[in-house]
């Protein structure tokens, strides 16, 4: 066997420290441009409203119509969101993050508790069209707010519409149509959206996977029942 000496090794840990460097320039530099754009929202839309800790990201489209008012507070938006407000209307959102590419149109109010998620191109609407006895060029809606609850999950492309209350720790489905309320830690799927999983979830920090390879030890089996973190389940065994 022939010893090669330490270069390798040195050149491996040389690319990993380039990559370190690398990943944090990135996140400065977004965060800076993050902070570029809030400043911008806040001097040229005056009825958009930013605490600490919100992060915005390319693209976001921002309709706020006079009188009307969106709250952002704590959350990440990400790339290309469409948030829209009509004169009058509120929208609250104190969530975790906004996935890339979806929309919220509000106007009644559209709320989101701490803690949610709405992932990739999800749809939030408060109101639809009125399509009988009027002409269509009318332009007249009927509207119901939106609220979606404390550690709740909107999964990608799902969409929720006027009048439903999503509940704590409920979770929507990928491509669900959402036309009623979902009561708190079921998860619901389908068009239009019905229960297809029992129980609570939990917060949105409990879905994530144990690591590989854990499980319960002897004195857990001897404390009694076991937490899904000591069982080592899945997503899906979690969920159904």
């Amino acid at each position: 066997m022939i010893d090669t000496g330490p270069g390798p090794r040195l050149a491996d840990r040389w690319r990993f420290e380039r990559a370190v460097v690398f990943d944090r320039a990135r996140d400065t530099l977004a965060t800076l441009a993050s902070i570029g754009r809030v400043g911008r929202i806040r001097l040229f839309h005056p009825g958009v409203e930013i605490t600490f800790g919100t992060s915005i990201g390319p693209g976001v489209t921002l309709r706020c119509a006079p009188g009307s008012t969106i709250r952002l507070a704590g959350i990440t938006v990400g790339r290309g969101v469409h948030l829209e407000t009509a004169p009058g209307a509120v929208m609250e959102l104190a969530g975790r993050s906004i996935g890339a590419g979806a929309i919220l149109v509000a106007r009644e109010r559209i709320t989101v508790r701490p803690g949610s998620i709405l992932a990739e191109a999800t749809v939030l609407r408060d109101a639809e069209h009125v399509l009988r006895g009027v002409e269509l060029s009318d332009g007249l809606f009927r509207c119901a707010p939106v609220v979606i609850g404390r550690d709740a999950c909107v999964l990608s492309r799902a969409i929720v519409l006027l009048g439903v209350t999503v509940g704590d720790r409920a979770v929507v489905a990928p491509g669900a149509v959402v036309t009623a309320d979902v009561e708190p830690g079921t998860v619901v799927g389908g068009v239009p959206a019905r229960p297809i999983g029992p129980g609570s979830l939990g917060t949105a920090a409990d879905l994530s996977d144990p690591p590989v390879g854990t499980g319960p030890t002897a004195a857990d089996l001897a404390a009694g029942p076991l937490t899904p973190a000591q069982r080592g389940w899945s997503h899906a065994e979690r969920r159904g």
